[in-house]
């Protein structure tokens, strides 16, 4: 059993499961018993290979740090729980990480249309090149990050260059990066009609945008 279990996991992690078994069966039983609970945890680290350290990603952090503490723990059984908590976690990590890339590629989209730029089209079609790509099951996570913090980077020159064409009038250009804004005439932006209405304005005699009533079914 110690040399079938998977690296990083203590000799007495598999001795302590084997003597807490040995109360409630036999010697086979035990040793099927936790040759399984094993395998298991052996799956669990195939699903987390990709979570490997790397400070730079804040929010990352925590998703590591889940793995490295479970594989810590003083029995298998709990190890394998932890780490099936811990590949729930990076999982919705995982896809927290794919809906923000999305949403900005979304954003910097709507603003590529009304801006004439040549190197930031380009660079915007290269980001959006290398996000289509993204092995989502088991992403690189340094990669992930430079991407990330790539289209943050474009995303603000964008809107810098939309700024600039909508009379430095910056909640216009707000109107273009997130259209919703016009669903609630601003109010989820803390925004009084007057303001809505003249950055609204604004976009309405730039002809940057066209705004379509929604039919009700």
């Amino acid at each position: 059993m110690i040399k079938n279990k998977p690296k990083g996991i203590s000799e007495k992690a598999v001795i302590k499961t084997y003597d807490i078994k040995k109360k409630d069966m036999g010697i086979e039983e035990n040793f099927s018993t936790v040759s399984k609970i094993i395998e298991e945890i052996k799956g669990h680290l195939i699903n987390l290979e990709w979570v490997m350290e790397f400070t730079n990603f804040n929010d990352y952090n925590r998703v590591w740090r889940e793995k490295r503490d479970a594989i810590k723990k003083n029995d298998l059984e709990t190890i394998s729980k932890a780490l099936d908590d811990a590949t729930q976690k990076a999982n919705c990590w995982k896809n927290s990480k794919k809906k923000e890339m999305n949403n900005a590629l979304s954003r910097i989209e709507r603003m590529e249309k009304n801006v004439e730029k040549e190197e930031l089209n380009k660079k915007f079609t290269s980001l959006r090149g290398q996000v289509e790509v993204i092995d989502w099951k088991k992403p690189n996570v340094e990669s992930l990050h430079n991407i990330a913090s790539q289209l943050d980077t474009l995303r603000k020159q964008f809107r810098e260059e939309l700024i600039k064409k909508l009379q430095n009038n910056e909640d216009a250009a707000s109107i273009i990066e997130e259209p919703e804004i016009i669903e609630d005439l601003g109010q989820k932006k803390g925004w009084g009609f007057d303001r809505f209405f003249k950055a609204l304005e604004v976009v309405l005699r730039s002809g940057v945008i066209e705004i379509r009533m929604v039919e009700e079914e």
